[in-house]
Order: structure tokens, then C-alpha cells, then sequence
């Protein structure tokens, strides 16, 4: 019987491919989502998606980078948007809600703030940082946090 010998290289290449699939998979496995939920009392644009009033829940990935958000309608489970934010704030004073100004006649959601990361997702700078916000146009929609 012939037994087959793998060149050194080869062996190295496959030792090294199986340690990053194990690494990435256990991190994976500890990876968590946080979700939550909330409700929108009028429609409102969040990055590019426009989100009709109604109640919906969302996953966060909190390592990613940029923090993804994917919102579900509430009643169907159905996904309706993702939106992304490059910018984390660790600034989360009060409690976990969307913060919502207007553009226009647009109410935009700039901001989600999540008191259990102690962080702030950020999708409109200029509105987040109140410039050309006026505080009677602020909202703020709570989110129900719903676990990790």
C-alpha cells in the first residue's frame, strides 16, 4: 500500500486554512446580536429607506463595522430596511430610542441610541449634531430593548 505524502508547503497552507475557519467560526458562535423594538408613529426616512408608521422590531450587530441595523415589520417578520452607521458614539445619556429631527417636511431618523451599549449610532451627522435642527422639531422613540 502507497501511502501519499502532502509536500511541506501543502501541509502548511492546510494547517494554517483549518486554524482561521475554527477561529472564525468561535467567533461567530460568540458573536450577538442585540435586538429591540419600536414603534413609529409617522413615517420617517432612516438612511436611504423610508419607514412607513407602524411597529417593528430590528438586529443590531454591535462588532460590525459599519453597525448594520435590519428592521422587521412587527407583524409579518418581514425585513423592510438595513441601514449602516460608520460613526459610534459613546455618549448614550438617557435612555435606548430613535432620535428623529426634521428636514423639511421629512422627519428623518439621525441617530439610535442604545443605552444598554452605552453607544450611539449615528446616520445623519448634521442632524445629530443639531445643526439645522431646531429642539421643537427633536423626537425621540423609545426602543424596547428585547434581548441579545
Amino acid at each position: 500500500m502507497k501511502s501519499k505524502v502532502m509536500p511541506r508547503g501543502a501541509g502548511i497552507v492546510l494547517f494554517a486554512s483549518l486554524l482561521l475557519a475554527t477561529c472564525l467560526s468561535t467567533g461567530t458562535a460568540n458573536a450577538q446580536s442585540l435586538q429591540g423594538k419600536f414603534t413609529l408613529q409617522h413615517t420617517a426616512r432612516w438612511g436611504q429607506a423610508v419607514i412607513p408608521a407602524g411597529e417593528y422590531r430590528f438586529t443590531l450587530d454591535p462588532g460590525a463595522a459599519p453597525a448594520l441595523v435590519v428592521i422587521y415589520d412587527a407583524n409579518t417578520g418581514r425585513r423592510v430596511a438595513f441601514v449602516s452607521s460608520p460613526i459610534a458614539e459613546g455618549n448614550a445619556k438617557g435612555g435606548s430610542a430613535l432620535l428623529i429631527g426634521r428636514r423639511g417636511n421629512q422627519r428623518e431618523i439621525y441617530s439610535l441610541r442604545l443605552a444598554e451599549l452605552g453607544e450611539t449610532f449615528v446616520y445623519d451627522p448634521q442632524l445629530a449634531h443639531n445643526h439645522g435642527v431646531q429642539e421643537a422639531d427633536a423626537e425621540e422613540v423609545p426602543v424596547l430593548h428585547a434581548g441579545k
